[in-house]
């Protein structure tokens, strides 16, 4: 089993890249995204509406979202199960470094978990897919063919 995971920092390529992934048979739960969200108060600040259009293409296409408030970031929508174990992780992990420990435990190394931390606190989206070794290097093509920012390809911690 493999990972491969990159940053969105434009919502409808990130959408264009799962509906890829699906169309080359990827299951739709292995997809996991996590990204921060923009709530009252926080106009112009970066980060994904709850309501707005790509939220509810995102929920068309991977199914429900869970809201999460993560201390070092703010509120964030987490679709599918490992985004929301991430999300529900973080905040007990905070005094040691929260979403970046968080991922660490997945599998990536510091430096990796550091540059996804920074791009969901910056407003990208993060995409996550789980696939058997054989079809890792072809997902990894979708995604960076897709606008997929430093994707990376890891071999994530059973447990």
């Amino acid at each position: 089993m493999r990972m491969v995971v990159g940053l969105f920092g434009d919502y409808a390529q990130a959408l264009r890249a799962i509906e890829a992934l699906q169309a080359e048979d990827y299951d739709t739960d292995s997809i996991y995204v996590l990204v921060r969200t923009t709530g009252a108060g926080q106009a112009g600040s970066p980060g994904l509406s709850r309501t707005g259009k790509t939220a509810r293409a995102l929920r068309q296409l991977l199914g429900r979202s869970h809201t999460r408030h993560l201390p070092e970031i703010g509120p964030v929508l987490a679709f599918n199960d490992l985004a929301v174990q991430l999300a529900e992780t973080a905040p007990a992990e905070v005094a040691s470094g929260g979403l970046r420990v968080a991922l660490q435990a997945q599998g990536l190394e510091a430096h990796a978990a550091e540059a996804y931390f920074q791009g969901v606190e910056n407003g990208m989206l993060l995409l996550f897919l789980r696939t058997e070794d054989q079809d890792a290097l072809a997902a990894t093509n979708v995604l960076e063919a897709h606008g997929g920012r430093s994707v990376f390809l890891f071999s994530p911690v059973m447990g």
